[in-house]
């Protein structure tokens, strides 16, 4: 009998000691708190909330919306471009022209691709949008623009002035609460910026994330109001 409580003796005091690290490390990766930094892999979950998915054929050059309740496409209008995406959240949907960085907002009710709209810099440009605000990401000239989704489709980069220039590689994503989240490797920082629904913002919260700093292709998504950065 002695021996038996020996061992559950001895068994405890390890599991004490693997909680007492399993705690520090949990209170080390609290101290992270403004980014977290994972060279994985993208994924992307849309909440679409209005019954249909957008779908693009680059072989036809068609983008088509399809109704997931009766699984038929219900609708389509031609790209105009060899090279064209699709950015959606929820009803809001634009059409990128990336052969010729330029942009056009889609009449979801119709599905009808509207007048195209110039974005700066060259086909490295990227587009992210989330509640009402926008980003506007030249990765190539490094530079970040924050907009509404309102005002994008008349979007000028002359009329409105950039929150990050001159950084190489910078990315950015907006959360589903108008965060605005800009990872810049040449930096190594992942500054928070908060939109109100006007377009207006303070000055942002910026977080050292050194490690960002050697990653190649950097890439960011908002989980939450939570950057997430990692190495494409």
């Amino acid at each position: 009998m002695k021996r038996v409580f020996d061992r559950l003796r001895r068994f405890g005091t390890k599991h004490k000691r693997a909680l007492s690290v399993s705690t520090a490390s949990a209170v080390s990766m609290g101290v992270l708190s403004g980014a977290l930094l994972y060279p994985g892999f993208a994924t992307a979950e849309v909440d679409l909330n209005d019954g249909g998915v957008w779908v693009t054929n680059r072989n036809t050059g068609m983008v088509g919306h399809l109704n997931y309740q009766s699984r038929l496409l219900d609708g389509g209008y031609a790209a105009n471009s060899d090279s064209f995406d699709i950015i959606q959240d929820r009803a809001t949907v634009f059409n990128i022209n990336s052969d010729q960085s330029k942009i056009s907002p889609v009449d979801v009710a119709n599905v009808v691709r509207g007048t195209e709209v110039q974005l700066p810099g060259s086909a490295a440009v990227a587009m992210a949008m989330g509640g009402t605000t926008a980003a506007v990401t030249d990765r190539a000239g490094g530079a970040v623009w924050i907009t509404t989704v309102q005002n994008l489709a008349a979007f000028s980069d002359q009329e409105t002035e950039p929150v990050v220039t001159g950084s190489s590689g910078v990315v950015a994503a907006v959360s589903s609460n108008n965060r605005v989240l800009v990872a810049d490797p040449s930096a190594a920082t992942v500054s928070t910026y908060v939109v109100a629904s006007d377009g207006t913002f303070e000055e942002p919260t910026v977080v050292e994330a050194e490690a960002l700093g050697t990653f190649g292709d950097a890439q960011v998504a908002a989980v939450g109001d939570q950057a997430v950065v990692f190495d494409g």
